[in-house]
């Protein structure tokens, strides 16, 4: 009799089981940052330090290249800026930091790929005590590269219920960014990191012939102030949980 009670407990488990509606249960986590910033830093002052300052030889050097290599000239300028947006944008989004862009604040460095000496810690403490913030952003270089790629495919299409063949392009443009920060604790004076990062950002686009595969790529200076724009939430997304 007892077996008989288990058999019947167990069937109307079964039952039970079976009948239940499945259910599915979404968690959001958060994704630790690369970069360790103390806990006690929670509002960070960011600024753009990658721009030469006026008689730099740089300035003229920067010119000569966009020539030579048919970049616009200065939009290396309106991308560091983008992003400075990005990272902004980025920090924003996370529930760590608190962020605020100092206005007004012309910081000049070496507008070249080296990184310039650090910025002294009397100017950093004060940047700081001006805007409440608990550590500064720089971005400090700044330097894009734009390769371009063209190529083609055989495609086939029913056409009058024929097979017809035509020749696909395939118009590519690569954006890479070579951004270089630094972070600066004025309490601990010590620069918590400092490393040029490269990202990458890029477009595909087709067209029946060369020239309408290249016509539908964004334009080159849109294209440098994206990947910018890009590079900044990167690093967003390193120094902060997302």
């Amino acid at each position: 009799m007892k077996q008989n009670y288990i058999i019947l407990f167990v069937i109307i488990l079964g039952i039970g089981f079976f009948s239940c509606k499945t259910k599915s249960l979404s968690v959001k986590v958060l994704k630790p940052a690369d970069i360790f910033v103390p806990a006690n830093i929670k509002t960070l002052a960011v600024a753009n330090r990658s721009l030469p300052a006026k008689g730099n030889g740089n300035q003229f050097r920067n010119v000569v290249e966009g020539i030579i290599s048919g970049e616009e000239i200065f939009v290396d300028r309106e991308a560091s800026e983008k992003a400075i947006s990005g990272l902004v944008s980025g920090l924003q989004n996370s529930p760590r930091f608190n962020v605020t862009v100092p206005d007004g604040l012309n910081l000049k460095g070496t507008g070249a790929a080296t990184f310039p000496a650090p910025l002294n810690w009397q100017k950093v403490k004060q940047i700081c005590n001006n805007y409440s913030a608990d550590a500064l952003i720089l971005l400090e270089t700044f330097d894009s590269n734009t390769s371009r790629h063209l190529d083609s495919q055989q495609k086939t299409i029913k056409k009058d219920n024929k097979d017809v063949t035509y020749t696909e392009y395939i118009a590519s443009i690569d954006i890479a960014v070579n951004a270089g920060w630094r972070i600066y604790d004025p309490v601990n004076r010590k620069i918590i990191d400092q490393n040029v990062y490269v990202d990458h950002k890029g477009w595909d686009k087709k067209g029946r012939t060369k020239t309408e595969a290249e016509n539908n790529l964004p334009k080159q200076a849109d294209a440098v102030k994206s990947a910018g724009y890009f590079s900044g939430q990167r690093y967003a997304r390193r120094i902060s949980p997302t």
